[in-house]
């Protein structure tokens, strides 16, 4: 419980750090760069396609679910999710990076 729990806790701090300085200077940036601005929108709308899917993995197997179609279930919104993440980190986490330290 106790890792789980700092699991939550740390999740937490990065998204308040993305909400609170990373995605309102990279929206800020965006206004001037057409490019990052298309890369932003593509993201978020992969967001939205995630959180849907994560959203009723949640919603299928908080009401009980299959269990047999659930290690494939979970296997598929991890994959997701981490792919995200390994795309976030390579593309838009260098762009801010360049940002703060100048420039895009």
């Amino acid at each position: 419980m106790i890792r789980t729990e700092f699991g939550v806790k740390r999740l937490r701090a990065h998204v308040e750090h993305e909400e609170r300085d990373f995605y309102p200077a990279m929206l800020k940036a965006a206004e001037a760069n057409e490019q990052l601005e298309a890369n932003l929108q593509m993201m978020s709308d992969e967001m939205e396609t995630i959180a849907a899917s994560t959203l009723k993995f949640l919603d299928t197997y908080i009401e009980g679910g299959v269990p047999a179609e659930f290690p494939g279930a979970l296997a598929s919104v991890t994959a997701m999710v981490t792919e995200r993440i390994k795309r976030e980190e390579h593309f838009l986490y260098s762009k801010y990076i360049k940002l703060i330290e100048g420039g895009v």
